[in-house]
C-alpha cells in the first residue's frame, strides 16, 4: 500500500511542479496502467534503486536512439480481466477469451524481441527471466474464437458439424412451413400470403373461423381477434427437430468455451506476472521517450566522500543535482 503523502511534502511536489512533469512523461505510455504507474510516483531517496533504475532507462534509451522501439501496444488490461490476485473473477465470455487471446499474442511478441536483443536489453531480460512465452496460448485461442468473440467453426471436432445440422433443419421446417401455407391459401383459409414469425416459430395467419381446418398450435392473434397465428402440427414437429439441433451447438460451444477458460485459468498466474513486467517496461521506456524528445541523459552516481553535505544541495530531484538549466534528467 502507497503510504500517503504529509502536507510538507505535498507543498514541496507543487512546487517543484512533480506532478506535471510525471504527466509529460506518462504521455508517451503505451498503455493506461502504465500511465497510472507514473502519475502516481515520489521521488525516490534510495540510491540503490536509483541506480538500477536509471541504468534500465538507459538501456531502453539507446534502443531507441538505434531506430528500435520494443513492440509495445496498447495490451487488454489482464489485471482487471484476469483478476489482481491471480483470481479469475468468473468463467470469461467468448468476446473476453479472445481478447486474452489477442493480448498474449502481444506480449509474445514483445518477449521474443527482449529476448532477441539481449546484449542490448539485459536488465530486460532479467524481468522477463522466468516468464514462459504466450504465444502458444494466444494462437489457440484465437484459432476458435473471432475477435468479436464468435467462435468458430473448426473450435472443435464437431461443431461444425453440428452447425451444418441446424441449417439442414432450418431449410426443412422453412419448405415444411411453406407448404402447409400454400395449402391453407388455396383453400381461402388465411388473411394474408405470407407466412408470419411469431418468436422463432413459422405460422400461417389463419381466419379465426377457420381454426378447425388447420391442426397445430396457436402463438397469437391479432387486434381485431379476427386471425390467428397457428403454427401447422407438420411444422411443429420439424421445429422440435430444428430447437434440439440447436440445442446440441449449444451445449458444444458451452463446452468448448468451459475448456477455453480451463486453459487461461492455468496459465494466468504466469501471465499476469508477465503483465506486470510489460507495464513496467512500459513506464520506463516512457522515460527513455522523454528523454529521446528532449535530448536529456541519464544521470551518472559517484561518491563524494564523507565531506559531502546534502543541506549544501538545494535542488534534487530523483536522484540528480540540478546545477544548470539546461540539465535535464530522466
Amino acid at each position: 500500500m502507497a503510504r500517503s503523502r504529509s502536507t510538507e511534502e505535498e507543498r514541496s511536489l507543487r512546487l517543484l511542479e512533480f506532478p506535471a512533469l510525471l504527466e509529460l512523461v506518462a504521455e508517451h505510455c503505451a498503455n493506461p496502467r502504465a500511465a497510472a504507474r507514473l502519475r502516481n510516483l515520489l521521488p525516490n531517496p534510495r540510491m540503490d534503486e536509483l541506480k538500477v533504475l536509471w541504468a534500465w532507462v538507459e538501456e531502453l534509451l539507446e534502443l531507441l536512439r538505434g531506430g528500435e522501439d520494443p513492440p509495445l501496444g496498447e495490451i487488454l488490461d489482464l489485471q482487471k480481466s484476469l483478476g489482481e490476485d491471480e483470481r479469475i473473477p468468473g468463467p470469461l465470455e467468448a468476446a473476453e477469451l479472445a481478447a486474452v487471446g489477442a493480448a498474449c499474442r502481444e506480449l509474445s511478441s514483445l518477449l521474443r524481441f527482449v529476448r532477441g536483443h539481449a546484449d542490448e536489453l539485459p536488465l530486460s531480460v532479467e524481468r522477463f527471466a522466468r516468464s514462459e512465452d504466450p504465444g502458444t496460448l494466444g494462437d489457440h485461442l484465437l484459432s476458435a474464437l473471432e475477435p468479436d468473440g464468435r467462435l468458430k467453426d473448426g473450435a472443435s471436432g464437431s461443431l461444425r458439424s453440428l452447425r451444418a445440422a441446424v441449417q439442414a433443419a432450418l431449410a426443412q421446417v422453412r419448405r415444411t412451413a411453406q407448404a402447409e401455407m400454400q395449402r391453407a391459401s388455396a383453400k381461402g383459409w388465411t388473411t394474408a400470403d405470407e407466412l408470419v414469425l411469431r418468436g422463432d416459430r413459422f405460422c400461417i395467419p389463419l381466419r379465426a373461423s377457420d381454426r378447425t381446418r388447420v391442426e397445430g398450435v396457436i402463438h397469437d392473434r391479432s387486434f381485431t381477434g379476427q386471425t390467428l397465428f397457428v403454427e401447422a402440427l407438420p411444422v411443429v414437429e420439424s421445429s422440435n427437430q430444428l430447437q434440439e439441433a440447436r440445442l446440441n451447438v449449444q451445449e458444444e460451444e458451452a463446452r468448448i468455451l468451459r475448456r477455453l477458460n480451463v486453459e487461461v485459468s492455468a496459465a494466468a498466474k504466469g501471465l499476469l506476472e508477465l503483465h506486470r513486467g510489460a507495464i513496467e517496461v512500459d513506464s520506463l521506456r516512457a522515460r527513455a521517450r522523454w528523454g529521446l524528445k528532449h535530448d536529456a541523459f541519464v544521470p551518472r552516481f559517484f561518491s563524494l566522500g564523507s565531506a559531502f553535505d546534502t543541506r549544501s544541495c538545494r535542488r534534487v530531484f530523483a536522484g540528480a543535482v540540478e546545477s544548470e538549466s539546461s540539465f535535464r534528467s530522466i
